[in-house]
């Protein structure tokens, strides 16, 4: 559908024309992927079980947008690694 309102815009056939409007189209489809990529492969990395994955994938892959910002909004959970802490301490030791 987004792609038909780009192709109608860049014709000048529609409500949407010029140059800006394809670009700005663009931008948004493009955003809108990186989201979507985004969200299955944090699901793919999660600790989460097999069901709690498969879930997730549909939710993400079957309802656009909204399954996306759900899973960022609540399913994803950063990791702590070696960048969640100094090296060398702790966690849990503040700083003085």
């Amino acid at each position: 559908m987004m792609l038909a309102a780009a192709a109608q815009a860049a014709q000048g056939s529609g409500p949407l024309w010029g140059g800006a409007s394809v670009l700005l189209i663009g931008a948004i489809v493009l955003v809108y992927l990186l989201l979507v990529v985004g969200a299955l492969f944090g699901v793919f990395r999660s600790d989460k079980g097999l069901g709690t994955k498969l879930a997730w994938l549909l939710l993400v892959a079957c309802v656009p947008l909204f399954g996306p910002l759900l899973w960022f909004l609540m399913g994803w959970k950063p990791r702590l690694g070696h960048h969640g802490a100094r090296a060398g301490l702790p966690v849990n030791v503040e700083s003085q």
